[in-house]
């Protein structure tokens, strides 16, 4: 049995290994052991692989890789082949690095050699991003224009908690609102590369330019995330808004959203002037094959009605989203985040409760899988 001690920076293992030989090729692997970033007070864990030499074994350890806020752990040995760990649990934000030393020693009278191996790591907050601009073009004066929708993503490196609602401020504040119940991020706990929504609309209260500024609810995000401006220009009734370009249906293709919120497709309104805004998580569920019960990964997915028609602004490149269900189409729209997690969908008849089928086409290729609604 071998037992680990810490005895003034050292920490200490007693094993027992083969033959007296000559240190020379001992390593380790990966080198160095990097955590990147890791969200404050929370443990990232890396295994190391140490080769010894033939006739040593591992005892001791030192340097900055024992002492927080690292930790090192001794694991076991398969002849000349040591697996142990590094932990990281950072408590302040930055960088952090040193040394860590793993020593092996003769079973058999010597010396003892140090392996030594760099350990760094970054404290983070989790981070929000967003599109830094949200352009709603020409739009007649006292007339609303369609709801926008702002994708928000958390951006790591752990879940990002929103408190608090959104805020419109500047000079032309009152011409840009946010209708009710279209903050969809208010309240939410996003993990990693998940979205949430916030729709916009934009009623012009005077001819020419119009600008606010959109500053996302208050958060566990740290910096706070970069404020969204929003744009619009008044046209007198009945002059028609310069440059205006033919829109294109939710239903139809739809262009990929670039980096820098680009604007994806305006599309037509569902069934009452409506659209489907579909925000699905995966989780694991049994499932039934073959009459037996297994445990697996899900896609459960809740919707709500939005106005439409809707603009879609998002933080990367959006994908086309099909759901089916016994075959046939019953909504089609655009999705962002993760397998996308939140969708726009103009469909053929409101969603009920049940499992669908969703095709994913995006820069990454084609993806389909089963999703769960209600």
């Amino acid at each position: 049995m071998r037992n680990r001690l810490a005895v003034f920076g050292l920490a200490v293992l007693a094993t027992v290994s083969g033959a007296t030989g000559q240190a020379a090729a001992a390593s380790i692997a990966p080198s160095p052991i990097d955590f990147g970033n890791v969200a404050l007070n929370t443990t990232a864990t890396m295994s190391m692989t140490v080769t010894i030499d033939s006739g040593y074994e591992l005892s001791l350890a030192s340097g900055a890789g024992i002492n927080a806020p690292f930790e090192f752990s001794f694991g076991s040995c398969n002849g000349s082949t040591c697996t142990e760990t590094e932990s990281f649990t950072p408590t302040s934000l930055g960088p952090v690095g040193g040394t860590l030393n793993v020593f092996e020693c003769p079973t058999v009278g010597g010396a003892c050699v140090a392996i030594p191996v760099f350990v760094e790591g970054t404290g983070a907050y989790p981070s929000l991003s967003s599109p830094p601009a949200l352009d709603f073009g020409a739009q007649t004066t006292a007339a609303p224009s369609a709801v926008s929708w702002l994708a928000v993503q958390s951006s790591g490196p752990a879940p990002a908690t929103i408190t608090g609602p959104a805020q419109i401020t500047g000079a032309d504040a009152s011409d840009f609102t946010i209708p009710s119940g279209d903050d969809t991020c208010e309240g939410q706990r996003l993990s990693v590369n998940a979205d949430c929504f916030i729709g916009v609309r934009f009623t012009p209260g005077a001819a020419g330019p119009r600008s606010a500024t959109l500053t996302l609810g208050a958060s566990n995000s740290n910096p706070a995330p970069s404020t969204v401006s929003l744009l619009g220009a008044g046209v007198a009734p009945n002059s028609g808004p310069a440059g205006a370009t033919g829109p294109m249906g939710l239903t139809g293709a739809t262009g990929e959203s670039g980096p820098a919120g680009a604007t994806g497709a305006q599309g037509p309104a569902g069934p009452g002037g409506e659209v489907e805004l579909v925000t699905c998580r995966s989780e694991t569920a049994s499932l039934s094959h073959k009459h037996a019960a297994k445990r697996g990964k899900v896609m459960r997915c809740t919707t709500k009605l939005v106005p439409g028609p809707v603009k879609f602004t998002t933080t990367g490149a959006a994908s086309r989203a099909v759901l089916s269900r016994a075959g046939v189409t019953v909504a089609s729209g655009i999705a962002s985040g993760r397998e996308g997690s939140t969708m726009l969908l103009s469909s053929s008849r409101r969603l009920k409760a049940g499992r669908y089928t969703l095709a994913l086409t995006g820069p990454h290729g084609r993806t389909i899988r089963a999703v769960t609604l209600g």
